[in-house]
C-alpha cells in the first residue's frame, strides 16, 4: 500500500553563476551581507524540502528560524532579510501577505525543473507564479484541492508527447491544465514570421529554462529561436544541452551570443547527434591548442561572436 504522495524534493538546482551579474542577489548581499544570503537560501531550502514550491511561514517564526540557523543570527536579521527579499523581488510579497507563504517565480523554475519528469504535476493555483509556456503540462488545482495527492513521485513518460496525452485524457473540469501542443513550422513560415518562431515546442522550452537556469541570463528570444531551429532540423536535444552546459562553463561575457554562435554553427555543420558534437568539440580544442595564437578567446569558428551576430547584444 503506498503511503501520501511525496511533495517536497530531493535537491534543486542552484545557478553557478548566482554571483556573477545577479543584481537581485547582489543588492541583498549588499544591504545584509553574507548572513543575509545564508537567510535566504535557507528558507528557499526549507521551501524545496517540505512543500517544493513555497514555505509556510510568518514574521512569528524569525527566532525560530534563527535558532535553526545558529552562528549567531538574530531574529531581527532574519525579518529584516525576508523584508529586503520582498524589496528586491527575491520573494513576492504579495503571496507572503495573502496566504503566508515565501516564494518567487525562481524558486519555482527551480522545483519545476526537478518535478517535470513526473506524470502527474500539479500546483495550486493560487500560489503559482509561472507562465504556461514554463510549465508545460502542469496543472493548476483549485485553492481547496489536495495537490499533494496528485503529485506523485512516479516513473517519467516514455516521449514528452505520450505524457501530455495521458494527462489531457485525465483532466476534469475541476482543474485547469497548461497545456500547449509542440507545433512544426516550416523555414517558409518561419522567414514569414520575420525570424520569430512561435508558439514553441515543448521541448524547446524545456531547453531553454535549463539555458536561463544555468547560464543566468533571461529574455534572450534569440537562443530560444536558435534552440528550436536545431529541434526542428533534427538535432538531437542531449546536443543541445551539452551546447548549454559548455556555455555556463564559458565565462563568456554574453552567454546567449556564446550558445546562438555554437548552435548556428552545429547546423550549418550538420552536427545532429551528440557523439558527433563530442568529436567535434574535441578536435576544435585540439586544433585550437596546435593553432595557440594567444587570444584566448573561444570562438568554434574563424569569426568572433561580434562579427557573426552583427555585434547585436542580447
Amino acid at each position: 500500500m503506498s503511503g501520501k504522495p511525496k511533495q517536497g524534493i530531493d535537491f534543486a538546482g542552484w545557478s553557478v553563476n548566482i554571483f556573477d551579474g545577479d543584481t537581485k542577489i547582489d543588492k541583498l548581499l549588499e544591504a545584509q551581507g553574507w548572513q543575509g544570503f545564508s537567510i535566504y537560501f535557507y528558507l528557499c531550502q526549507m521551501a524545496y524540502k517540505f512543500d517544493g514550491y513555497f514555505y509556510k511561514w510568518s514574521y512569528d517564526d524569525s527566532t525560530t528560524t534563527a535558532r535553526r540557523m545558529g552562528g549567531g543570527i538574530r531574529s531581527e536579521t532574519v525579518k529584516a532579510t525576508v523584508n529586503t527579499c520582498f524589496r528586491v523581488g527575491l520573494f513576492h510579497k504579495g503571496l507572503f501577505e495573502e496566504h503566508g507563504i515565501l516564494t518567487s517565480k525562481g524558486i519555482q523554475r527551480r522545483y519545476y525543473a526537478v518535478i517535470r519528469s513526473r506524470r502527474a504535476r500539479t500546483v495550486n493555483a493560487d500560489f503559482w507564479l509561472l507562465d504556461a509556456e514554463e510549465c508545460t503540462g502542469l496543472r493548476l488545482l483549485p485553492a481547496n484541492a489536495d495537490s499533494q495527492a496528485a503529485n506523485a513521485d512516479s516513473q517519467p513518460a516514455n516521449a514528452d508527447l505520450q505524457a501530455a496525452n495521458a494527462i489531457e485524457s485525465k483532466v476534469k473540469k475541476s482543474k485547469v491544465e497548461i497545456h500547449t501542443a509542440p507545433t512544426v513550422l516550416s523555414a517558409a513560415r518561419e522567414k514569414a514570421a520575420g525570424g520569430t518562431i512561435g508558439p514553441y515546442p515543448a521541448k524547446a522550452r524545456e531547453l531553454y529554462a535549463y539555458f536561463e537556469e544555468n547560464c543566468n541570463v533571461f529574455n534572450a528570444r534569440p537562443v530560444l529561436n536558435a534552440i528550436t531551429r536545431c529541434l526542428l532540423d533534427g538535432i538531437m536535444p542531449d546536443v543541445l544541452t551539452a551546447v548549454i552546459d559548455e556555455t555556463a562553463l564559458s565565462g563568456a561575457n554574453s552567454p546567449a551570443r556564446y550558445a546562438v554562435k555554437i548552435m548556428d554553427d552545429i547546423l550549418a555543420e550538420q552536427v545532429r547527434d551528440l557523439s558527433a558534437y563530442q568529436a567535434r568539440s574535441a578536435n576544435f580544442k585540439k586544433q585550437k591548442e596546435q593553432k595557440s595564437n594567444g587570444t584566448g578567446r573561444e570562438n568554434h569558428g574563424s569569426d568572433t561572436e561580434a562579427e557573426f551576430l552583427g555585434g547585436k547584444r542580447y
